[in-house]
This record gives C-alpha cells, structure tokens and sequence, in this order.
C-alpha cells in the first residue's frame, strides 16, 4: 500500500488541460510545526475485488430525474427513528405545491407517531423512513411527480415500500385526480393489460390475479409515450417487490382521460461539459494564525446552492458542499462551479441513505456511487464522507477507509432543517462559533440562504478564514486518516 498525501486543498482542485488550476500567489503556507497532514490511499491492487466473471453485474444506481422543480425536505431526527422526505417545489402553482407538501408532512407524521408508540413499548427499537422523488415535464400540458419511499424498524420482517404519484396539469395549475386520468370505464381494459404483461414475465401469477381492483391504478404516473403502473410490494406476492409497468398510449387508447396525448419527445440529454470552466475564484491566503471555520451544506445540490455560491464569490470564501448523489447530473453546472470558485464537494452517499442499517457492500455501492459520478463531471473524486444523519459505526469507517475517504460530521449543528427560520439560523451559528467550529446547513431551504447573506459578512467581520473542510482539518494540525472520524478542526 502506499501512502499519498490528503492535502486536497482549494489549490489542487483548480484545473488546467481539462482541470482549473490556481496560481501560485493563491497557495495555502505549509505549517511548519505541525506534521504533514496523511491519508491512507489504497492502490487500485489493494481495493477489494471486483465481482468475478460469473457474477451477475450490479445494476447503475438510479438517478433522480429533475425536469421541474427544486428539492426541500423534511428531516425528522430522533435517536431511534431516522426521516428524511425529499419533495419538490414544483413552481407550477401555489395549489399544486400546497398539495405535495401536505402530503410529505402527513406521511412524516404518521410514520413519526408510529414510531414513538412502538419506542414506548420496546425501548430498543430503531426505524428509519427514507424518501426520493424524480419530476418529469411530459409536453407544455402535463408534468408529473413519483415519491419513492421505504419505511422500516427493527420489529418487520421486511422494509415497506412507499410510492405516491402526483400529476400536474400545467395549464390549469392543478393536480389531476386519479379517478379523472384514468376513468372508471377504462378500468377492464387497463386490467387486461396489466395482466398481460405480469403473466409474461411472471407465468406463476396465473390465477392469482382475478382480483384486481382500483388500488392497482392508483398510482400512475405519466411519461411522454405512455403511463407507468407502479405497485407497492404486496400488492404481488411480496418477494416480486415493488412493480413499475409501463403502458403506451397507443395500448391505452380512450382508457384514459387525457385533453391531447403527450406526445414522444425525443431525447435531449444533458450536453457533456466539453471544457472544464476557468477559474473564477481568486483565492485570499489562508493565515496559519488565524481563526477558521467551514461551513458546510448538506443535499443539495439545488438552487440555494448558486445563490450560496454567488455570495461566497462575493466575499472571497470558500466552503464544503455535501452532495446527495442521485440528482447531481441534474445539475452538472453547479457542480463545476463549486471546483471552479476553489470550494469543495463532499460525499452525502447516493440517495441520503442512513449507512448504518446497510451491510458492507450496500455501503461502499451508496459511496462510491457518488464519488465516481462526481468524478465523471469535475474529473476529482469526493474528498471525503459526511454520513446522512451523523450516523458512524465501525462498518462505514471500513468501508471509508478502504475508498481512502475521512469521515467528517459537525459541531455546530444549525437545526436550520427543523426551524427553516434565518434568524434562529443565524443566531445558532453567532452563538456558538469558535476557531475550528464544523457548522451543519442545508442548501435545500432559501431560509438558510437569506441566513448566509447575514452569516457570511458577519463571520469575516469577526476575523474568521471562511475555508474547506480539507483546509480546515490541515491546518488545524490533524493528521487526516482515512475511515477516521472528525467533528472540528483543532488546533
């Protein structure tokens, strides 16, 4: 194994020929009396083996799809019960998005309350409710949402799947009612190919779907050449999971109620970054004396990210960004600019998942998911993980530790995902400040963005260095592991 050094500060995330580079004016002092900062990095020989050749490949993880829309969410943290829904503000209409958030306050409610009942009786239970959405604008008609979700505790046989539909009609700024998409007189003909379809890839159902009723319809979800089925695992035998089944247009026919049928746009992906953006940031010297603190935000990226950006630009300042996987090729721009402007991205895991219910494997798939789709757009893999809700046990330091990935939490939690209030955000991080301090934000809420623009100016008045968590940790005279653990830089 070899030993490299971890000291990805903002001057080594700058390229040129393909990768920003910063000039030499901008490079951050060694400090002298302290030992260089190292990491473990494992050669690829020394990373565990891929799966051999008769081994069934691993499907890509899903990417959420943002086709409308900005990401908040809802966070319920309690020792025993983990929550986080992801949701859409889909900008359509006041009505529409009144509608999904009540629907992710309701469910976080219930699922909440089910907990706290069942701790009250088993003080040793756990449960953990996760939500992922994807948006999709269909034509300039129609739009459509799908919330994907789980919930378990540790007294199930088997985690419970989730799935809610919305579908928006864009010109009248409402969210069409099932009942209405697909009518009661379409039902027999939906059914007969729904059947179809089940018993060809699964001839065993003979029989066994007679009874099928209005629940099978109940969430649809469309698409541009057709309508997609989903059914919750139980509503088949429980080890086929959860379905999706996809029904064409042309198949549906009057079965479904629609004004125009969306019509099959052809696919227009993302164009590739074919230059890496040139600096924009012109780094100040980081002071081996002075006070520091990294700010940090958590699942995005979003359009709060930008707005952060913008005044981090302003104020000459640096920052981490810890980025949910599944929805950074949403927002591939965003991710360059935080390189360019010499801040840095963290790993906030694939899809927000709480690592430690995962088994080994599970683990290292939600980590290193994200850092090779970060290092597809940027070039640089993550520098590091922020696990989902803090949550460290001694399998997530091994697994960081064999991707060469420290483990990075906080000391000032700003709870600013509880209140969504910037003045509490505001006066959390004032009060509790000090040289070394880790702050916790997320850049989903606009509230923390208005905190920021008081925040930020406040800080450097105060005579803090604005940095990177990297920078922060080196200077404070850590030596940097890999699968360790920091909460604060220390001097």
């Amino acid at each position: 194994m070899r030993r490299v050094l971890l000291i990805l500060l903002a001057v080594s995330l700058a390229f040129t020929a393909g990768c920003t580079t910063r000039s030499n004016e901008a490079a951050l002092p060694v400090v002298p009396v302290d030992p260089v900062p190292v990491v473990e990095i494992l050669d690829p020989a020394d990373e565990p083996a891929e799966a051999g050749p008769n081994a069934v490949p691993e499907p890509p993880a899903q990417t959420s799809v943002i086709e409308i829309g900005e990401p908040v969410s809802l966070i319920e943290s309690l020792p025993y019960f983990s929550a986080t829904i992801f949701y859409p503000v889909t900008g359509v209409s006041a009505a529409v998005d009144e509608t999904i958030a009540k629907w992710a306050s309701d469910v976080m409610q219930e699922k909440t309350e089910e907990i706290e009942a069942l701790y009250a009786q088993d003080a040793s239970l756990e449960g953990e409710l996760s939500f992922n959405f994807s948006t999709y604008k269909i034509d300039d008609t129609y739009a459509s949402v799908e919330e994907n979700g789980m919930f378990s505790h540790s007294a199930m046989a088997h985690p419970v799947d989730i799935i809610k539909t919305f579908n928006i009609n864009l010109q009248t700024g409402a969210i069409i009612p099932v009942d209405a998409l697909v009518p009661e007189q379409g039902h027999a003909r939906i059914f007969g190919l729904l059947k179809q379809q089940l018993l060809a890839k699964y001839p065993e159902l003979e029989g066994a779907l007679d009874d099928m009723d209005t629940s099978w319809l109940a969430q649809p979800l469309l698409q541009p050449e057709g309508i997609i089925f989903c059914l919750e695992r139980g509503q088949l035998p429980t080890v086929l999971g959860t379905q999706r089944i996809f029904l064409s247009y042309e198949e549906l026919g009057d079965a479904v109620a629609l004004a125009q049928t969306p019509l099959a746009q052809s696919a227009q992906d993302t164009p590739e970054p074919t230059d890496t953006p040139e600096t924009i940031y012109t780094s100040g010297q980081v002071l081996q004396d002075g006070p520091m603190v990294a700010l940090t935000f958590d699942d995005g990226p979003s359009g709060t990210t930008e707005r952060i950006l913008a005044l981090l630009r302003q104020y000459n300042a640096r920052a981490t960004f810890c980025l949910v996987g599944n929805r950074i090729n949403n927002r591939k721009d965003t991710v360059l600019q935080i390189y360019a402007q010499g801040s840095e991205v963290s790993n906030h895991t694939w899809e927000h998942a709480k690592l430690t219910n995962l088994s080994h494997d599970e683990i290292r798939k939600q980590i290193k998911s994200t850092s090779d789709a970060v290092k597809a757009i940027t070039g640089q893999p993550t520098t590091f993980l922020r696990p989902p809700y803090g949550s460290v046990n001694d399998t997530v330091k091994s697994v960081a530790k064999e991707l060469g990935m420290a483990i990075v939490t906080w000391s000032i939690d700003t709870e600013d995902w509880k209140t969504r209030n910037s003045d509490k955000t505001y006066q959390r991080i004032m009060d509790q400040v000090k040289d070394g301090s880790i702050i916790l934000c997320h850049d989903l809420f606009s509230e923390t963005g208005d905190a920021m623009e008081r925040v930020i100016p406040a800080l450097i008045e105060q005579g803090y260095q604005l940095v990177t968590v990297t920078e922060l940790l080196t200077y404070g005279g850590n030596t940097v592991q890999a699968g360790a653990v920091y909460k604060r830089g220390q001097k």
